[in-house]
């Protein structure tokens, strides 16, 4: 059964609260009695959080309405913050809040938060990464099954082969084959490569190998990737509180139609994220393919904690071996 849109909304929000206070004890739909009504009221998420010697109580109202949440909602929200003693309460909105509202929460001491995927919404990002782009184009030659005594077999098809790993077992394709010479090749340059590697399993097999010949070319292209967020956004205070910043998919068939071609790197920036995407198949890109569809997306968590960043923030994004972010690879032009 499928889970109302308001429940998945509130799921969402936990895990980021969660997120965003690692050492606390995060509960949903709890319960607590009111010291004023001294009756029992629901809170959406609960945190307790200890600090030094104090503990502190934050109560998470969520609401997904597809409207702006206006005074009436503030006011209640601060009422049951009263109510329960809460030290801190945040109200949480997909849609926003009026004007009125943003007034009262301000006087009322009520944090104000909207949830943004600013991949999904759209929004122009400044926060930008550098990412040069190393596209090989591994296009095989030859495939040949060779006898000791020189008679020889050239494979039109990968049909017309059946192979498996020794050591695992499991079956082999020649992209599978592929991908291992270039790996090994330390230097890999354009140009024509051939390969043998022995094969067969019975006695009347002992004598064969399969020679795989192929050709390498290569491009670069170069473009600044916008980051997305994917959290909450305080208004008031013009901060965005996120877990991670994380990129559009990036897909090779985009990259080389729509992406600038490098032909002089020395106008490249000193130092950018290199990604190697290997085409074994002109017709079918081979970049590493995840979740929904073809291509990759890059994913940054500072130190592994929360951070919050203005919302106007202009950075330009660098990566070095020193950089307390994952992944650490970088580029640099000599």
């Amino acid at each position: 059964m499928t889970e109302p849109a308001w429940k998945n909304f509130e799921t969402l929000i936990e895990d980021l609260q969660r997120a965003f206070h690692p050492t606390a004890v995060v509960t949903r739909n709890e319960r607590i009695r009111g010291r004023n009504s001294e009756s029992l009221r629901e809170i959406d998420i609960l945190i307790r959080q200890k600090l030094g010697i104090h503990d502190l109580l934050i109560i998470v109202d969520c609401k997904r309405r597809t409207r702006k949440v206006d005074v009436c909602g503030v006011s209640q929200f601060a009422e049951l913050k009263d109510d329960v003693g809460a030290h801190l309460g945040l109200l949480v909105t997909e849609k926003g809040f009026t004007r009125g509202a943003r007034n009262l929460a301000q006087r009322r001491e009520i944090t104000l938060l909207t949830f943004r995927d600013t991949h999904r919404h759209g929004w122009n990002s400044t926060i930008t990464m550098p990412l040069l782009v190393e596209y090989w184009n591994i296009i095989p030659m030859i495939i040949r099954i060779k006898h000791s005594d020189g008679t020889h077999k050239d494979i039109q098809s990968e049909a017309e082969l059946e192979l498996t790993d020794r050591s695992s077992g499991r079956p082999l394709h020649i992209i599978d084959i592929l991908r291992h010479c270039c790996s090994r090749e330390k230097d890999l340059r354009e140009g024509n490569y051939a390969y043998e590697f022995s094969c067969g399993d019975s006695p009347d097999q002992q004598d064969l190998t399969l020679h795989l010949g192929f050709r390498s070319k290569r491009e670069f292209y170069f473009d600044r990737v916008k980051f997305g967020f994917f959290g909450l956004q305080d208004d008031r205070r013009n901060i965005f509180h996120t877990q991670a910043l994380s990129t559009p998919r990036i897909n090779i068939d985009d990259v080389r139609h729509n992406w600038p071609r490098v032909k002089d790197f020395s106008k490249l920036p000193k130092t950018c994220l290199c990604l190697r995407a290997y085409d074994m198949n002109p017709e079918v890109p081979n970049l590493s393919r995840d979740g929904d569809g073809p291509g990759v997306r890059f994913k940054f968590q500072f130190a592994g904690v929360p951070i919050s960043l203005p919302t106007n923030l202009d950075l330009e994004l660098s990566l070095s071996s020193n950089n307390q972010m994952e992944p650490t690879a970088s580029a640099t032009k000599g």
